[in-house]
């Protein structure tokens, strides 16, 4: 599932919820179904306002019942919205086998975001070392998803790669 916002309260009386959201508003729009709290719900409106989005989800009709859904929404994997050419949700990388000169070297263990850029940390197999680097243009020069390969340029690395001692 993907994590898509924060629900955070009840919004007015007739079961409406204020969602914390981190995707753009013209994916949020194409969902039809969120999960909270490890119950689907279906979408019957969604409007935005205040930096928020505010959802009335069938079956939650008054105040009460919409404030104790608070928690973090998810979508389904098949519900997600789809990403422009190049980029990449953070659960379809974590877990790749990351590879230098040929050599699988380490496996993506998380993607901290943090604003300035991810970073990368990665966990050292067949004797390296675990490390992290930050997200820079030319350190990564493939997305293999097909083939779980997340491809790094060993001159690139060399100049942001932290290692763990």
């Amino acid at each position: 599932m993907l994590k898509i916002g924060k629900a955070v309260r009840a919004h007015g009386v007739r079961g409406d919820i204020k969602v914390l959201y981190g995707l753009d508003q013209s994916d949020l729009k194409s969902i039809d179904t969120v999960v909270i709290n490890s119950k689907e719900y279906e979408v019957e409106k969604l409007s935005f306002g205040n930096g928020c989005a505010y959802l009335k989800l069938k079956g939650v009709n008054d105040m009460d019942t919409a404030d104790a859904l608070r928690g973090f929404v998810y979508v389904n994997d098949k519900d997600r919205p789809t990403l422009p050419a190049g980029t990449y949700y953070v659960d379809d990388l974590v877990g790749l086998n990351v590879v230098l000169n040929d050599e699988v070297i380490g496996v993506v263990k998380e993607i901290l975001q943090y604003g300035a850029a991810d970073v990368y940390s990665i966990e050292g197999i067949n004797g390296c070392k675990n490390f992290m680097f930050p997200h820079k243009i030319g350190v990564i020069t493939n997305y293999d998803l097909k083939n779980k390969q997340l491809i790094l340029s060993q001159d690139e690395l060399k100049k942001v790669a932290v290692y763990e001692n």
